[in-house]
């Protein structure tokens, strides 16, 4: 942090290394039959915050026996023996792979890289039928290696930390995975390609290069068996060479992140059985051999240089997942390509692609709106769609899942997005009038109106049904609107039954945020307020 005076973190007192360890176990540590053993055990881990955690979990539903044992056999008191002990308690093989996979990345990994790499592996083969079923089961596994003590608690449901000391543990362990046998080789500064030796990279199946350092590159790797490699650096003169991935056949996921790739290396075609391919961070320009990969499920190229997207990418029919977030160069998506892509599941456009072209028109120069009619599974998409003029009718966005949706030219993709379904709508006449549109009014969870024109003074008016599951609501620039809720005279209005935030800005004409009689639900879960440039509002709500 910078910060000159160093303060000495030392073991805690044996009281407070007490508590940590009754808070950690729970009521079993009142029961007198094991409380006479809490403070041997306590005592015999040194104080130490990640021992005592790590034992108070491992031994919550472990009999007198193995109290006994951690109260005075001083042997097994170790983190990493106890992290072994924790990851074979782990019931599932699924689990314990998943924890293998984890410490690859130097122990920080996301739930979006978790998710690509173990479903490209084959690991979650029992749920894969959609994504986002087995999106769902891997945040059940990796909060039940939290729970084992085998990753670092967070509220950060996004990002996924592991202690070092078991991702030493991880990388060294040679376990069933799959149809294989895990061998893992991790890089680390000045210790790599050229240290590791033949039997090492024939018998490898994982290897993972996080940000060592390196400068070069070997010609040709000689790994038969690798199915995982993860090559991470910020250093855009490594180069690959021609015949880098020749006898790598077996390959299944390949994350190249922060490389110079001009041009693709030939024997990239070789990876017949490769599921995933990520180049993120990379200085691309010709990724036109890509479209060989026929087996490829995902696909990533977020915030790398990417100008093109050619037409052979529409070759990769197995496509199910699609990163373009971040891709502020890419300006052409050849006509067809997304039409083509009939299993894509997610497609990420965040800050990326919006250059669409009108469907009718003779003859298309790049991507329209309308080939994302042929999705028929798609159920993710981050989208921006500056004219509405470009909508095509009947586009699929009633059917997703989740989405950020951005239409009309007044919005960009800076600011916090609070909701995996949210909608940003510049709105007029015609876009309002599309079913897509209406559909997402109905189930949007974070909703941004800019431009509300003349005839439409109060906003719930838009959505017949009461915007029930709206959450976050910002309205701005519309000088026609009075209202944002408006029920008839003696009939009560239920609306905003869920809405939390409200955000009013720029509604030269607004009197009140409510006008009539609203049911008792209406408004009730609403925590904040903001009202800027309103001039002509009296009041924000009604007395009663």
């Amino acid at each position: 942090m910078g910060f000159d005076q160093e303060f000495r973190l030392d073991e805690l007192p044996h009281e407070e290394a007490r508590r940590l360890f009754e808070r950690t176990m729970g009521d079993k540590v009142s029961d007198p039959e094991f409380e006479t053993w809490v403070d041997g055990v306590v005592k015999n881990c040194g104080g130490l915050p990640l021992l005592i955690v790590l034992l108070a979990k491992g031994l919550k539903h472990k009999d007198l026996g193995a109290w006994r044992n951690a109260s005075t056999n001083m042997d097994l008191l170790d983190v990493k023996s106890l992290a072994e002990l924790s990851y074979n308690d782990l019931k599932e093989k699924r689990i314990k792979s998943l924890f293998l996979v984890c410490a690859l990345t130097s122990g920080r990994i996301s739930t979006r890289d978790s998710l690509v790499y173990c479903t490209s592996l084959g690991l979650f083969k029992k749920f894969s039928n959609t994504i986002q079923k087995v999106r769902d089961r891997l945040i059940e596994d990796l909060h039940t290696l939290q729970d084992s003590s085998l990753l670092l608690e967070s509220d950060d449901t996004e990002q996924f930390k592991m202690h070092n000391i078991f991702v030493d543990v991880a990388s060294s362990m040679h376990e069933e995975f799959i149809d294989m046998k895990w061998n893992a080789l991790v890089g680390r500064k000045d210790y790599g390609f050229k240290e590791w030796s033949k039997d090492e990279l024939k018998n490898c199946t994982a290897m993972s290069s996080p940000y060592v350092g390196i400068d070069e590159l070997p010609q040709k790797l000689d790994c038969p068996n690798l199915r995982m490699l993860l090559l991470f650096e910020d250093n855009l003169s490594v180069k690959l060479h021609e015949l880098f991935f020749e006898s790598m056949k077996k390959f299944q996921v390949l994350d190249l992140t922060g490389l110079s790739l001009a041009s693709l290396p030939s024997s990239i075609e070789f990876l017949e059985n490769l599921k995933l391919l990520s180049l993120d961070l990379c200085h691309l320009d010709d990724v036109t051999i890509l479209g060989k990969l026929k087996g490829l499920q995902f696909l990533s190229f977020l915030d790398s240089t990417i100008a093109r997207l050619p037409q052979e990418i529409g070759g990769l029919t197995e496509l199910r997942f699609l990163d373009l977030r971040g891709c502020t160069r890419l300006r052409v998506i050849e006509p067809g390509v997304l039409g083509s892509l009939v299993n894509l599941e997610e497609l990420y456009m965040e800050d990326s692609f919006d250059q669409w072209e009108v469907e009718d028109e003779a003859s298309l120069s790049n991507a329209s709106l309308a080939e994302l009619k042929s999705m028929k599974k798609l159920s993710t998409l981050y989208i921006a769609i500056p004219h509405s003029a470009n909508l095509s009718r009947d586009l699929p966005f009633g059917e997703l899942n989740k989405y950020k949706l951005q239409i009309g030219d007044v919005w960009d993709w800076s600011g916090e997005y609070k909701e995996s379904i949210t909608l940003r709508l510049k709105m007029d006449s015609g876009n309002l009038l599309e079913k897509s549109v209406q559909r997402c009014l109905r189930i949007t969870h974070d909703l941004h109106l800019d431009g509300l024109q003349d005839g439409n003074d109060r906003i719930h008016d838009l959505c017949i049904e009461g915007f029930q599951e709206l959450k976050h609501l910002c309205v701005q620039n519309s000088p026609s609107v009075q209202y944002i809720v408006h029920s008839i005279e003696n009939v009560q209005c239920t609306t905003f039954t869920k809405l939390e935030s409200l955000f009013l800005e720029n509604l030269n004409k607004l009197e009140t945020i409510c006008r009539g009689c609203l049911a008792s639900k209406s408004l009730c879960k609403l925590k904040i307020v903001k009202v800027d440039n309103c001039g002509e509002i009296k009041h924000l709500f009604p007395f009663p």
